[in-house]
């Protein structure tokens, strides 16, 4: 089993939050810690502050398609080894494409993981972009390895 991980919920929603919080801590040693914020920006600035990787969960990713990339964007600029989780309400497939086109590790629609009769389901999307997150730690870490071996 991999090491616990951090969850920032960026909603100002705070029955979501509350939903995705029960959900996410039901999942026995898998999260560490579940943090709330009103929006993505909020979310940049704690990260920046903090010296841990968060996975983060947008719910509702604000304004149109197109600033998607930017708030994404900005998450990922706080700290480049977090991942991004984007929950939209009626999320179509060209939706998430787009906002893992944006930079999120996965898109799913809100209304699937948040239903009751869901019992699991973001658990589940969150380990995916944890293992994600993992791999491209890696990954990162052994091509800085090669370059300092070539040294």
């Amino acid at each position: 089993m991999c090491a616990p991980f951090h969850v920032l919920i960026a909603t100002p929603d705070k029955e979501a939050v509350a939903n995705a919080r029960e959900r996410l801590l039901a999942h026995d040693g898998i999260i560490e810690t579940v943090t709330s914020c009103d929006s993505v920006d909020t979310a940049a600035a704690h990260m920046k502050a903090s010296a841990s990787d968060y996975l983060v969960v947008v719910v509702d990713l604000p304004g149109d398609r197109d600033t998607w990339a930017a708030l994404i964007g900005r998450v990922l600029d706080a700290a480049p080894d977090s991942g991004v989780l984007a929950l939209c309400q009626g999320l179509t497939p060209a939706d998430a494409a787009l906002a893992i086109d944006a930079g999120a590790r996965h898109a799913v629609p809100k209304e699937e993981v948040l239903d009751p009769k869901a019992n699991g389901r973001l658990a589940e999307a969150a380990v995916q972009v944890a293992a994600a997150m993992r791999i491209a730690r890696g990954r990162r870490k052994a091509a800085l390895r090669e370059v300092i071996d070539r040294r």
